[in-house]
């Protein structure tokens, strides 16, 4: 396959969607940093891609409810000018009506859905 020459940045990258979009994005050449809460599930499709389809594979551990960590995640958005495309997909459900969310869970859930991507797609992409 062609290499497209592109660098993408994956939230939400350690299963289920997140790794599909990694795993098809790396068919097609494209370098990738993928974001997420499990290091060692994050570590696990690095070494899968990388051999696989030999693109570069970054890892950035975070969570993306903490501010701190969203920070970093924005932070390397803006930095990395090889960084093409960033796709916002971290995301977890409570599972209940919202009324019956733990405080603290409907803040998690407010601050990812809303403040992440928010803030994540406001972030320059450099090129």
């Amino acid at each position: 396959m062609e290499r497209r020459g592109r660098r993408a940045l994956i939230t939400g990258a350690s299963a289920g969607i997140g790794a599909a979009l990694a795993r098809a994005l790396a068919a097609r050449g494209d370098d990738l940093v993928l974001v997420a809460r499990r290091r060692d599930r994050l570590e696990e499709l690095q070494k899968s891609l990388s051999a696989q389809h030999k693109v570069s594979v970054d890892v950035l551990r975070a969570d993306l409810t903490k501010p701190d960590d969203l920070d970093r995640v924005a932070a390397a958005i803006e930095s990395d000018d090889h960084l093409g495309l960033v796709v916002n997909n971290a995301g977890f459900a409570g599972y209940r009506p919202f009324k019956d969310l733990a405080p603290p869970m409907a803040d998690d859930l407010t601050g990812l859905h809303v403040r992440a991507r928010k803030l994540l797609c406001r972030s320059p992409v450099p090129g």
